[in-house]
């Protein structure tokens, strides 16, 4: 999950000089973290809308006070997507990729449930002591696959996304600009 703290110390004496014209700090902290929390949704949203979307809507203020802040995003691929690498089973024995597109977007228990009767072939057959690879279904007496079994994926291309500690401090900096030219 990303997360990220945002100090007011960070910005040294630019940050006395706020303290010392603000009668109340939580409001420049606030104001700084929903400006990090914008650029973060700004950015994933900025690779598409759909799945980026959900992501986006994810990053959240976990924590604001009078010197510090809390940015987090708690959807499940967030940090996934922004560095890359594998995707490796962690609770399960198997990742299910799909292969047919009624697999698309869908679980093995939905299409369990759509009355799909779903079964891995070969299991005790010549197949190997696995058996065979893939979940599929019958359909008009002929074998479809729907799922892909494997233990990991190819390493996956990053898309950094999350903001790094120096973007903060630059809209840290900007944002006490603003409040001091408004005092």
């Amino acid at each position: 999950m990303p997360k990220m703290g945002i100090d007011a110390s960070e910005l040294g004496a630019l940050a006395d000089s706020i303290n010392d014209k603000l009668r109340n700090s939580r409001e420049f902290m606030q104001y700084w973290a929903e400006d990090v929390r914008d650029l973060a949704r700004d950015n994933a949203l900025g690779y598409g809308s759909g799945f980026w979307g959900e992501i986006a809507r994810a990053t959240r203020i976990e924590s604001v006070s009078d010197s510090r802040a809390v940015i987090v995003n708690e959807h499940v691929a967030a940090w996934h997507k922004h560095a890359g690498g594998p995707i490796a089973v962690r609770n399960k024995n198997w990742l299910t990729i799909p292969m047919d597109p009624r697999a698309r977007g869908k679980d093995v228990w939905r299409l369990r449930s759509e009355g799909y009767k779903i079964f891995r072939p070969g299991r005790n057959m010549k197949a190997g002591k696995e058996g065979c690879r893939f979940l599929a279904i019958v359909e008009n007496k002929k074998l479809v696959p729907l799922f892909a079994l494997t233990k990991k994926t190819r390493p996956q291309r990053a898309f950094p996304w999350w903001p790094s500690e120096k973007d903060a401090q630059e809209l840290g900096a900007a944002a006490a600009d603003e409040v001091l030219n408004m005092e």
